[in-house]
């Protein structure tokens, strides 16, 4: 059952778990099937904790989008114009790319639980201060602090799999976290529109407050740790209680937390190390940015067309972003098993040895339905077409955009596997900051050019840049990725 590429609790490294160690512990390492191994759970243990990472996932998305309605009255109401109130919306993007370089060290010292759990309280309380007077400083900011404590929900969700899956169920188990996750883009404006019909817009924000604390109550009860080092030192100190009263006890208490202080540094500063000593993490984040570019530049578009171009009402303009929920619940749901699938015929092929390169295939297919829906989309608001033809290309681009990145996401976790949380934050950087930048002028692009050229000019990009990234990944990337190995 087990692949050549699945790490049991076993095979965590000495020099890990050792830091973590009570002196003098003969603690008996676990063997394959051993229950307290994460891989060897039952499914609907590892259902309930995907399904508490995909809810803190969907909070994190919904608190970039959901007051993508009410920035008309937040600019009359703050006497703002409409590029401050986008960098209020946007600057989220900011405080995600921010916020994953310290839950990656926290994920990696402290475990996923305890990192989980502190991200989504600094985030309640910076989201519900945020709307408190009327001061755009004040929003600014707390929308930036807001994000870096939401970014543990997008950082952690595929590690989190990742310690419960082995690579033959990768498709799988990113379709367990994603369950909730792909609505938080179409959700988010929806909600928020249906609060602007009865309340004003800062109860957008204390809305998404109390959903959250709902969600970290349930994790609180629900989210069991899942890193493997973090579970390997919990059973060793539960072995040592005995010994908690002696001397020698104590003085490890003691060097253990002088440990600590310095592993948060090493850790916190190994998404940077990773960035420059991994060549392969340039590709996989080109990819990626590219990716969100793009996404960013459609999502930020749907609202405005709606209610300018076809003069429908702010909460009727929000309801389009169904479109953008079917596209990647499709991909959620059916492209998962697709890329497992591939996977597994790949590695057949390959004298049963799987290999991160078996992602590419359906990368290609993402890199491919992107630029069609873009121009489907583009070309159809361009001429006024019904919304029919303009959401349909929305939900194809969709489709695209996800399946692009769930395949990066596989193949990162497929080779970086214990330090995916590192790598992750070291490829998402430049990923949240187009997230935050392209928008901003995305909306005079189209004015200056209209819906057809702008979209026109992104689907070229996606094929002049993205297939050779690809095409490099599928020829290249073995040897890419051994490149700086020694150097993790």
């Amino acid at each position: 059952m087990a692949s050549q590429e699945r790490i049991p609790l076993s095979s965590v490294s000495t020099s890990t778990v050792m830091q973590s160690a009570p002196p003098d512990d003969d603690v008996e390492i676990a063997i394959d099937n051993d229950p307290n191994d994460p891989y060897n759970w039952r499914f609907a243990r590892k259902l309930r904790i995907g399904t508490i990472a995909s809810f803190g996932q969907l909070v994190a998305y919904m608190s970039a989008s959901m007051i993508a309605p009410a920035l008309v009255d937040l600019e009359h109401e703050l006497h703002v114009d409409d590029t401050v109130s986008q960098l209020i919306m946007l600057i989220t993007f900011l405080g995600f790319g921010i916020g994953q370089f310290v839950f990656a060290a926290l994920g990696e010292i402290l475990g996923r639980r305890p990192a989980w759990i502190a991200g989504n309280t600094w985030f309640i309380f910076w989201n519900t201060i945020a709307p408190v007077g009327n001061s755009t400083q004040l929003l600014v900011v707390a929308r930036l602090m807001a994000g870096i404590g939401a970014s543990v929900n997008i950082l952690l969700a595929v590690p989190i799999m990742q310690d419960l899956f082995d690579e033959d169920d990768r498709g799988e188990s990113l379709a367990v976290v994603s369950s909730l996750t792909y609505f938080g883009p179409a959700l988010g404006p929806i909600l928020g529109g249906l609060v602007l019909q009865k309340l004003r817009w800062r109860w957008i924000f204390w809305t998404l407050s109390i959903g959250n604390t709902a969600v970290v109550v349930m994790g609180y009860f629900l989210l069991e740790e899942t890193y493997a080092p973090s579970l390997l030192s919990q059973k060793r100190a539960a072995k040592a209680a005995h010994a908690s009263t002696s001397p020698l006890w104590k003085l490890w208490q003691s060097m253990r937390a002088a440990q600590q202080e310095t592993d948060l540094g090493e850790h916190f500063f190994r998404p940077f190390r990773l960035f420059v000593t991994r060549p392969i993490v340039y590709l996989i984040t080109g990819v990626l940015a590219l990716d969100m570019a793009a996404y960013c530049i459609m999502l930020s578009s749907i609202s405005k067309l709606y209610t300018e171009k076809y003069h429908t009402s702010k909460f009727t303009s929000s309801l389009h972003y169904i479109a953008v929920a079917i596209g990647a619940t499709i991909n959620g749901q059916i492209g998962s098993k697709i890329l497992d699938r591939i996977f597994a015929m790949l590695k057949r092929r390959n004298t049963g040895v799987g290999q991160p390169e078996f992602r590419v295939p359906y990368l290609v297919s993402g890199l491919l339905l992107m630029p069609v829906g873009l121009l489907w989309y583009g070309w159809s608001a361009q001429h006024g077409l019904s919304w029919v033809m303009v959401d349909f290309g929305i939900g194809l681009f969709t489709l695209g955009s996800f399946t692009t990145a769930q395949a990066v996401n596989s193949y990162q976790v497929d080779e970086f596997k214990e330090l995916s949380a590192s790598a992750l934050a070291a490829t998402l950087l430049l990923q949240n900051i187009l997230g935050f930048l392209v928008p901003i002028w995305a909306p005079k692009m189209y004015e200056a050019f209209g819906y057809g050229w702008v979209n026109s000019l992104v689907a070229l990009v996606m094929l002049l840049v993205g297939l050779p990234m690809a095409a490099v990944l599928w020829f290249w990337g073995a040897r890419i990725r051994a490149m700086g190995r020694k150097d993790e």
